[in-house]
């Protein structure tokens, strides 16, 4: 994804994530710019703003993020 299509939010949130992550990989954890590479747009409108939710892989786990910051599994 482009840093343009996520929220400041949802970049925040990505950096928190990857930041307690440690464990979630099983060998070396990516750089941080690989892992908001990763990202991906989740099918479905965008929000008033223009952003959509996205998605992220940790490990086995995804975890949507929506344009308001808020992650979940």
């Amino acid at each position: 994804m482009k840093m343009n299509e996520i929220s400041k939010p949802q970049r925040e949130s990505l950096r928190m994530i990857w930041k307690r992550s440690d464990d979630w990989w099983g060998f070396a954890k990516p750089p941080y710019r690989h892992f908001l590479r990763s990202a991906t747009p989740e099918i479905g409108r965008p929000d008033e703003d223009g952003f959509r939710t996205i998605m992220i892989r940790c490990g086995t786990l995804w975890i949507g993020i929506e344009p308001s910051g808020y992650a979940h599994s």
